[in-house]
């Protein structure tokens, strides 16, 4: 098939590959222009850097709708679909009349749940049981679309690093699977169903001020924000001395170890180091912390943190953000 590919971040790089190694015409890849990644090092995007090697055309327009130069070419190519993953900029109307088939879109989430900029951190904040990705034909609205095809996977105690990659890869098949050819394509239009709008939800945009850890939450609960807000923004707490110190990586702990540690860390926040093994006390119950990083440091797992903090220094975690 004749396909226009738009993506931006890793999570659209597998169906790029995908789509390329089943070896349809990729007349062209979108994505978002170059931005200051690396420290403030303007580099290109995943998907880009994945175009240029592959030999394709890549067209990063800073506004694709006010891009009339680039929309009058898509227009000349006979296109049969459009594929966005990820890509990042709302598709004006014109733009998704384009293709003759339509605009398929790789969605992060069971839709209608999580509709919007972070479904794969939602569905681990908010503790769902499983997770998944919906093919669905876009429309005007956000991530409205008739759905055409859905595929889940248990989130268990997966972080959003890990669930993304699984869910990229599982959006590759399904995208491969659905565009086999165009008679696999027309099976899954015609048997499309459309979105209960009663049971839509929506997520917001992700932004750092989310990551702060308050500890008199349940332990669950910060544990739900660790993982799902690694590694981006982070989840992130205050030292007694206003030293910023992140969270990578946490976990339950059975009631045997809980009573242990509730006698050593009887306020939220309150830290106790046994058995070489890191636990933060939050309302109910402690956690353990098995990755953390202090501002300034690298990131260290906490047999090597301990080396070179003393739990005087963190004294109770929390403060103010």
């Amino acid at each position: 098939m004749k396909l226009l590919f738009m993506g931006t971040p890793d999570f659209a790089v597998p169906s790029l590959k995908a789509l390329y190694e089943d070896g349809h015409e990729i007349v062209g890849v979108i994505t978002q222009p170059d931005r200051k990644r690396n420290r403030g090092k303007i580099t290109p995007c995943p998907v880009k850097e994945l175009a240029i090697t592959l030999g394709l055309p890549v067209y990063s327009p800073e506004k694709i709708k006010e891009d009339g130069e680039l929309l009058a070419k898509l227009k000349a190519m006979s296109i049969d679909a459009f594929v966005v993953v990820a890509y990042g900029q709302i598709l004006s109307q014109e733009i998704l009349d384009i293709p003759r088939l339509g605009t398929i879109n790789v969605h992060g989430s069971l839709l209608p749940k999580y509709r919007g900029a972070s479904p794969i951190q939602e569905s681990i904040l908010k503790g769902d049981s499983e997770a998944g990705i919906t093919l669905m034909l876009m429309s005007i609205g956000m991530d409205e679309g008739d759905m055409l095809m859905k595929k889940s996977t248990p989130i268990q105690n997966k972080d959003a690093n890990v669930l993304s990659e699984e869910l990229a890869n599982m959006g590759a098949l399904a995208i491969s699977q659905l565009l086999e050819n165009e008679e696999s394509f027309m099976h899954a239009y015609e048997n499309r169903t459309p979105q209960d709008e009663e049971k839509a939800t929506y997520c917001s945009k992700l932004t750092k001020e989310m990551g702060f850890l308050d500890f008199k939450d349940n332990a669950n609960v910060v544990i739900r924000k660790i993982q799902g807000l690694y590694p981006w923004p982070g989840a992130y707490t205050f030292t007694d001395t206003g030293k910023r110190l992140k969270l990578h990586k946490a976990k339950a702990i059975d009631e045997e170890t809980a009573s242990i540690i509730e006698k050593k860390a009887k306020m939220p926040g309150d830290i106790a180091v046994y058995e070489g093994h890191l636990f933060i006390r939050c309302i109910d119950t402690a956690i353990e912390i098995l990755v953390l990083q202090l501002e300034g440091k690298k990131a260290l797992e906490v047999k090597e943190f301990l080396k070179g903090v003393s739990l005087d220094f963190l004294g109770r975690l929390g403060g103010k953000k």
